[in-house]
């Protein structure tokens, strides 16, 4: 190929970026199947399995029809958001966690260690009760993103 055509022309290119893609959208299936189970740990990897495939498709993406990969990347972002949502979780356990850890331990009355625990497990707990919810949401996601025609691959 001449170094003068655009890089969408350039046939290695291509290729290269299709079996980059390719390994990512494998990687994601298989996480995908393994999120089935529901377990927070699996969507978490599934999570970040979809980030890793948006930062190639994104790398990628001048390569490409600009439509489809808009079509693309809007399916996966949201699906991304929606496994966000179950990160946050996670997030607000650590946080809870650490704060109750850090709380001084000969405080001025013992109601206020009371109220800081029961502030804690409702906040945890109430946001716990969120994830089979979200898990559900995600997945119903997820199993229509798994429609959307990568824009890499060719039609025949």
């Amino acid at each position: 190929a001449s170094s003068s055509l655009p890089l969408s022309r350039d046939r290695h290119m291509s290729r290269a970026a299709a079996r980059m893609l390719d390994r990512q959208s494998r990687r994601v299936k298989k996480r995908g199947r393994q999120a089935k189970s529901g377990r927070e740990g699996d969507l978490h990897r599934l999570r970040i399995g979809l980030k890793k495939l948006r930062y190639a498709c994104e790398f990628f993406a001048p390569l490409y029809s600009g439509k489809k990969v808009g079509r693309y990347l809007k399916a996966l972002r949201g699906l991304q958001n929606d496994l966000g949502h179950l990160n946050d979780v996670a997030n607000v356990r650590g946080v809870v966690h650490a704060l109750v850890k850090d709380a001084p331990r000969k405080q001025a009355h013992k109601d206020d260690s009371a109220a800081l625990s029961y502030a804690a497990g409702a906040m945890v707990g109430w946001y716990g009760a969120q994830v089979p919810s979200i898990a559900r949401t995600a997945m119903k996601r997820y199993r229509k993103f798994k429609k959307v025609k990568p824009f890499w691959v060719s039609r025949k």
